[in-house]
């Protein structure tokens, strides 16, 4: 027997279990022990003493404690995100099939990019797709479960409770009333415990002081005396206008207006910000608009690498970790990749928004894809980077959804057929 013939054979016998693991572990064999940026070193050390902007960062503190750095989180990440996958997918599949689709969803590249890093959006994937998983089940302790992952998710990612709400009104197995119940729980549950940490956000500032640029930037005509508890000084609203440039990335705005504003009081930003959106909100509406172009990637403003291929950030080495060579080549076909058009969030919305009617009749395939299309359209109020991380829900939600709309219609096709026959 030809060895691609056995390998071939061995890979058909083989059980759902070792499939599993075998997913696993090809990413672990792509990301270990974890990638790491100035924002997930930043995190690991607050966590280490105790300071947590998150639930992914209290993740992360039991996960250190266990194995002493980033690879017990990288392996929750994975694991997660693919039990909750093949949970979904395994009420649609032969046991087999859904377990070879789920590790293919983990690997496909925008997917594996992000939860190969440890950002809380790769943590949040793994919660929604645990939730997705669970939501369905037979069995209370297990829904019951779904909602508490559901609702922490929902609380990590910006616009998260956007994502909640069609998970928990579509894939709960419950009367409607049920339904409508646990999801008015779980958008409550994640807006006190995002509460909890809001005053601990280390961006929320920049954030606010970037809106209240953009807006006088669109405004025009702002009174000076309206940003003086923020930006003291003469020509206050010339400065702040001058700080947005609409042609610059977003990160390059964040530097301007930190330059202008420096640290204000907190409060004061949000009194001023509060105050300018109200008496603008045309002119916030086209700044925002500007915003989520970029994080779309609808036009070019040079917002860097859709994929984070680095072990640690240049700036802020904490460990000697080094790729192996065949990480190297992964790294490298994944920096490929990053600059094609696999890597753009506004095609997983498109694809997303026409797959929706073709799922009308499926209520569980149209949450999934609801899902995803309603926590990227909160990006345009709730998102103030462009990263690509965002946008890992839209991207795993559309992969699902059209690999089950995919499936329905064999189904559909061989019913057909045996009907036919007969």
């Amino acid at each position: 027997m030809r060895a691609g013939t056995w390998l071939a054979e061995r890979v058909r016998s083989a059980p759902p279990p070792a499939i599993l693991v075998a997913g696993w572990l090809g990413l672990v064999l792509y990301a270990h022990p974890g990638y790491m940026s100035f924002d997930s070193i930043q995190a690991l050390a607050d966590a280490r003493r105790g300071t947590y902007h998150d639930l992914a960062a209290v993740a992360w503190r039991a996960a250190d404690w266990v194995v002493p750095g980033p690879f017990g989180m990288l392996a929750l990440q994975a694991a997660g995100f693919l039990a909750g996958v093949h949970a979904l997918l395994r009420r649609r599949l032969a046991p087999r099939t859904a377990a070879a689709c789920a590790c293919l969803v983990l690997w496909f590249p925008p997917v594996a990019a992000t939860i190969a890093t440890l950002w809380p959006d790769g943590c949040a994937a793994a919660l929604f797709a645990l939730a997705a998983g669970g939501l369905g089940s037979a069995r209370l302790p297990r829904r019951i479960a779904a909602l508490v992952a559901l609702a922490t998710g929902a609380s990590i990612q910006p616009g998260g409770i956007a994502v909640a709400v069609p998970l928990a009104l579509g894939l709960l197995a419950a009367p409607l009333r049920v339904r409508a119940g646990a999801t008015i729980a779980v958008a409550a549950a994640a807006w006190l415990i995002a509460g909890r940490f809001a005053w601990q956000d280390p961006h929320e500032l920049d954030d606010a002081l970037a809106d209240i640029a953009g807006t006088v930037h669109h405004a025009g005509g702002v009174d000076d005396a309206a940003l003086q508890p923020v930006l003291p000084g003469a020509d206050a609203a010339a400065r702040a206008a001058a700080a947005y440039d609409p042609d610059a990335s977003l990160d390059e705005v964040r530097a301007a207006v930190a330059r202008t504003f420096g640290r204000p009081p907190r409060a004061a930003v949000r009194e001023v910000r509060a105050r300018l959106v109200g008496a603008h909100r045309g002119a916030y509406a086209a700044y925002r608009a500007e915003v989520f172009c970029r994080i779309e990637r609808l036009c070019n403003r040079g917002e860097g690498s859709a994929a984070y291929i680095w072990l640690h950030d240049a700036g802020a080495v904490r460990h000697d970790a080094s790729p192996s060579g065949l990480q190297r080549l992964l790294q490298w076909c994944m920096g490929k990749l990053a600059a094609t058009w696999l890597f753009l969030p506004w095609l997983y919305l498109a694809l997303a928004l026409a797959l929706l009617p073709m799922a009308r009749r499926d209520g569980a395939i149209a949450a999934l894809l609801a899902s995803g299309i309603a926590g990227e359209l909160a990006l345009a109020v709730a998102g103030h980077d462009a990263n690509f991380r965002h946008a890992i829900w839209l991207v795993a939600a559309t992969a699902l959804g059209a690999l089950l709309l995919v499936a329905a219609r064999i189904r559909s096709s061989v019913r057909s057929s045996d009907e036919t026959t007969a």
